[in-house]
């Protein structure tokens, strides 16, 4: 399938406590670590405050049209105390292909 370049927006409104931030939080870990960029040390330094390495999975389907995607990414990170640096590693990204008519919907 190809769709490059599309833009996406769309709104998150819930009550005070409802984990909004937390939505927002994890979708930027998921764009930081698939897209290839650096980590934000404050942030996933904070998020293993009291731990040595921390692991992150993600499962979600894209669908667009009649076709749709099930997509599974997981990582590790590990936390380095020394100038609050962390690393990813043990990445794994896993897609299927599925019909329109398989996917769940909410």
């Amino acid at each position: 399938m190809k769709y490059r370049n599309k833009k996406l927006q769309f709104g998150l409104y819930g009550q005070n406590g409802s984990g909004k931030t937390a939505t927002i939080l994890a979708l930027d870990i998921l764009k930081t670590a698939m897209s290839g960029l650096g980590l934000k040390n404050d942030v996933y330094y904070d998020i293993l405050t009291n731990q040595k390495s921390g692991h992150f999975k993600f499962d979600f389907t894209i669908e667009i049209a009649t076709e749709a995607i099930e997509v599974s990414y997981s990582f590790d990170i590990d936390k380095h105390d020394e100038n609050k640096k962390s690393l990813l590693r043990m990445r794994r990204l896993l897609t299927k292909e599925i019909k329109k008519h398989q996917c769940k919907l909410y």
